[in-house]
Order: C-alpha cells, then sequence, then structure tokens
C-alpha cells in the first residue's frame, strides 16, 4: 500500500507506518529543517510545500492507498491553559482534509492532541461535515499510548476515515500492540491487563556518558522484560544518552524533588494533578506575592484584568490590589 504523510515534520508518524509496511511514498511540510531530518531517515520524497495551498501537480498523480498526518496541535493543546477556537493554526485541520478530497485516497488517518475533541462541539462537526463533504465516512476516538505498550500516558484523538466508494465503516483498534515471538510488534485482541512503566523501559539503561553513547547490557540479565526485547531490535548501543544535573540552590532540582508521582508543575494550571510555582518554592515569597502570582495566574486572560493590548498576558498592579481585596 502506498501513502502520503502530510505535516510529516520530522517523519515519527512515517516510521509507524513503515514498521506496518506501507509504502511512504512522499512527506509533505513547511519546515525545510524537519524535511531535511525526514529525508535522511525515510525512503520517501520529502516536499516542502505549505498545506494551505493546493497539492502539487506531482502529487495529484499518485494513486496513493493511504493519506495520513497530524496537523499543528499547539492551537488545540490545554497545556498552557490559552487557547482560542479562531486560532488559524486549527483551520490547517481543514487544509488537511481539503487535500484528502483532492488526493482521494482509500483511507485517512489524522492523529491530533485530545483538546482538539474539547474545544468547540461546533467545531468536531465542522470536522465531520467537511469529511461527508469531500466523500469520506469517519470515526474519531481518544486513545491512550499507555493502553497499547507505550510507558507514558498520552491521549490522541485519532480520526480514521474510509473513501464513500469503498462502502465500508471506518473502526479503531481496541486492541494493544505486544512483542510477538519474532519480538516485533503485533496487534492483538486485548487491552493490556497493565501499563508498561518507565521502569521498565529504563531498566537496561547504563550511567549517562559525555558523549551520549553506551553500551547496553545483554538481555538475559532481564529475563521477564518484554518490552525491553521489543524495542531495542538487536540494537547493542544507544545513542544521546546525557544527563544535566541540576546544581545545588537550582530552583529546578527544587521542583523536581517536590513533585509527587502523577503531579506537573504547571503555574497557569489548577487542581490535583498540578503544582505551582509559589508552592513548590514556598519559601522563596511571601504570603502577599504568593497571593499576587495566584491572582495573575487565574486572571490573566480575562479581559477584564488585561492591558490595553490584548496580546500581553499581564494583569496591572491596580487591578491585582483591587481583585485581591475583593476576593478577601
Amino acid at each position: 500500500m502506498k501513502a502520503i504523510d502530510l505535516f510529516c515534520g520530522a517523519g515519527g508518524f512515517s516510521k509507524g507506518f513503515e514498521r506496518a509496511g506501507i509504502d511512504v511514498r512522499y512527506g509533505v511540510d513547511a519546515d525545510e529543517a524537519a524535511l531535511e531530518t525526514f529525508e535522511r531517515n525515510h525512503a520517501g520524497e520529502a516536499i516542502h510545500h505549505d498545506i494551505r495551498e493546493s497539492p502539487p501537480a506531482e502529487l495529484e498523480a499518485v494513486d496513493a492507498d493511504i493519506v495520513f498526518g497530524s496537523p499543528p496541535c499547539k492551537g488545540f493543546s490545554d497545556a498552557r491553559g490559552n487557547r482560542r477556537l479562531d486560532d488559524e493554526r486549527n483551520q490547517l485541520v481543514f487544509s488537511f482534509i481539503q487535500w484528502v478530497g483532492e488526493l482521494e485516497p482509500d483511507y485517512v488517518l489524522m492523529e491530533n492532541v485530545a483538546g482538539m475533541t474539547t474545544i468547540s462541539e461546533a467545531f468536531l462537526e465542522a470536522i465531520e461535515r467537511e469529511y461527508a463533504d469531500v466523500g469520506y465516512s469517519v470515526t474519531w476516538e481518544t486513545l491512550n499510548a499507555a493502553d497499547f505498550g507505550v510507558p507514558q500516558t498520552r491521549e490522541r484523538a485519532i480520526y480514521v476515515g474510509i473513501n464513500d466508494d469503498l462502502s465500508s465503516t471506518p473502526t479503531l483498534p481496541n486492541g494493544e500492540f505486544q512483542p510477538d515471538g519474532d519480538g516485533q510488534l503485533s496487534l492483538t485482541g486485548e487491552r493490556m491487563q497493565g501499563w508498561r512503566t518507565v521502569s521498565e523501559a529504563f531498566a537496561d539503561l547504563p550511567e549517562p556518558t559525555d558523549d551520549g553513547v553506551v553500551s547496553l547490557p545483554p538481555l538475559s540479565e532481564f529475563p521477564d522484560n518484554e518490552y525491553l526485547r521489543a524495542v531495542r531490535d538487536g540494537a547493542e548501543k544507544t545513542y544521546n544518552h546525557i544527563a544535566k544535573t541540576p546544581a545545588d540552590g537550582d530552583a529546578t532540582r527544587t521542583i523536581v524533588e517536590g513533585l509527587e508521582p502523577g503531579e506537573m508543575y504547571r503555574s497557569s494550571r489548577f487542581g490535583d494533578r498540578y503544582r505551582q510555582v509559589w508552592d513548590l518554592l514556598e519559601d522563596r515569597f511571601t504570603d502577599v506575592e504568593q497571593d499576587c502570582l495566584h491572582f495573575i495566574a487565574r486572571h490573566r486572560t480575562r479581559s477584564a484584568f488585561k492591558m490595553g493590548d490584548k496580546s500581553v498576558g499581564a494583569v496591572p498592579d491596580h487591578k491585582i490590589a483591587h481583585g485581591l481585596d475583593h476576593e478577601n
């Protein structure tokens, strides 16, 4: 099967397709540096092109079975707690769909952050409507990479679509990827009973080195660790294994040591998962300073508290003082 990767970047998505036996003929992106990396690591041809424009003639001539891609996610991500439906980057999803309509593959696969599914019901309806308009039936689900053998809880929205001419219904896998008898990753019919852990994934890593190159210990030392057998794929060395130890007194060290398992350091988000700078470094702030920082983080994106230039995430001091008095 032949495929085209849109918004290919360095080619991580293509790597997965290639491991599944798919021939990725082209990778398309507007980032020349990323395309250079793509060409160094993939047999497919890298094409520098703005996907907001129509596909180049060389792609329209390809009889692609699959078009897949990951439109930019920063406009959807809630990682920074500040996202807008009208962010121009969000419209690239529709550019992706328009290319699908022009290239007319049998199948389409689109991936994005889970935040895309919560930004607006109208936005989700528009996506499905656009796919229908170009002749594709789609379904989507938020999948967690940890359910498929990855030692990380990373949720992603996955859209799968089938050309209406095929008269078939798109479905998503409900299984997990596990190593088979030959050490390769294969899809099984059941989800994992338990997640892989970072401890399992890093079990064979020696101490870091100055140049990042380390020899790996024999797998016989880890007889029960199936994960290592799958990801090693015969490798005896690993690279870029470099670690920087924060200096004594460095705020980074204090923050890392103060986080409990499952917590995230985020001063613009609130809830049980998040810890803020004024909490982790509370000995460096007075009570008044902590109150001010908390107030700014809570209200900096609200129009009533912004300065004249709405692009500036700052809160004038008189509004902080007035707001704190009001809250107290």
